[in-house]
């Protein structure tokens, strides 16, 4: 059916623009709501009680809170910076490490290198370059009197990255060797297993195998020098004697509580230089070191035979050699 004209009259109204003249309000909607209303309450004497009661228990029970910070004393950012060397990013470790570096150069660091060390020697073996960088150059800053008391444990970590299969571990733990020679040679050489368990462990990253690749060149010829360096130190640094009886003495050694148990001192530190563990003085490691000495020059000759950077170095070590025997 054809729809009326008043149908299409009213269809079009609706499609249609109102027109909006000067002076008049724009034409509301069907559906407007007008919400300009105001409601108003009333509180009666038990209700104002019971809200008086609530507001002073929420001012009592939730104290205003200070914006003011306290400032963070050394020894928090020291513990915080040292926490942040186990973070999973790299960039964090590092930046963590120079904060580190740079707090202990101000003076003593605030905690023991006893306490910190188990967490910061294992970043020696890290894969980053920056990281192990970071980590030697916090070493560096440390005091001489702590690294002495704590190279035992420090040349544990070194040696374990010196067998690493990374070429640049091996690099990155040669020169913590290097520097743990400049600093603390003969705490290293004399140490339990310091003499002995070390060359071991030069003989494991020298392997005499001249079939080398670049990288593993590079880790020769480090490892070569520090080598001779370790070598000059073991055989004409000895341990003094004096001291040693003086700490004993502290630590109340021998005990004379049980006289029946304690074995003589001077029997205990022989056997520890015939087994090569504890090498106090110069004669008992070149002793050890002659047991092993022709092998050892043999092996240097073929190295010094391959030339280049290898061969350089092992004439090196050979010369350091002879002037201490011949």
């Amino acid at each position: 059916m054809a729809k009326s004209k008043k149908a299409k009259k009213e269809k079009a109204q609706d499609f249609q623009k109102p027109k909006l003249k000067v002076g008049k309000a724009k034409p509301k909607s069907a559906n407007f709501t007008d919400t300009s209303f105001q409601s108003r309450c009333k509180i009666f004497g038990k209700q104002a009680r019971q809200l008086t009661e609530c507001s002073l228990f929420l001012a009592i029970s939730v104290p205003q809170q200070s914006l003011a910070t306290a400032p963070k004393t050394l020894a928090s950012l020291f513990a915080h910076h040292l926490s942040l060397c186990a973070s999973k990013s790299v960039s964090q470790r590092t930046e963590s490490l120079a904060h580190l570096t740079a707090l202990i150069e101000r003076g003593r660091p605030p905690q023991p290198l006893s306490a910190f060390l188990p967490r910061v020697a294992p970043l020696l073996h890290d894969a980053s370059l920056a990281v192990r960088s970071n980590t030697l150059k916090l070493f560096c800053a440390l005091p001489q009197q702590d690294v002495e008391q704590c190279a035992a444990t420090i040349l544990l970590y070194v040696r374990a990255g010196m067998v690493s299969l990374a070429a640049g571990v091996q690099l990155s733990s040669l020169d913590a060797m290097e520097w743990l020679l400049e600093n603390a040679a003969l705490q290293v050489v004399s140490t339990w297993d310091g003499w002995v368990g070390t060359l071991e462990t030069f003989e494991a990253v020298l392997r005499w195998n001249f079939d080398r690749t670049q990288d593993a060149a590079n880790v020769a010829a480090k490892a070569l020098r520090v080598l001779a360096i370790f070598l000059a130190r073991g055989l004409t640094q000895t341990c003094d004697f004096a001291s040693v009886e003086a700490e004993d003495a502290r630590r109340g050694f021998p005990y004379t509580n049980f006289p029946q148990m304690m074995v003589s001192r001077s029997v205990c530190l022989m056997a520890e230089f015939m087994e090569g563990f504890g090498s106090l003085d110069v004669s008992s490691r070149r002793t050890i070191f002659e047991k092993s000495m022709p092998k050892f020059k043999e092996n240097l000759q073929r190295a010094k035979n391959e030339g280049g950077s290898v061969g350089r170095e092992a004439a090196g070590c050979m010369k350091a050699l002879e002037s201490f025997f011949f």
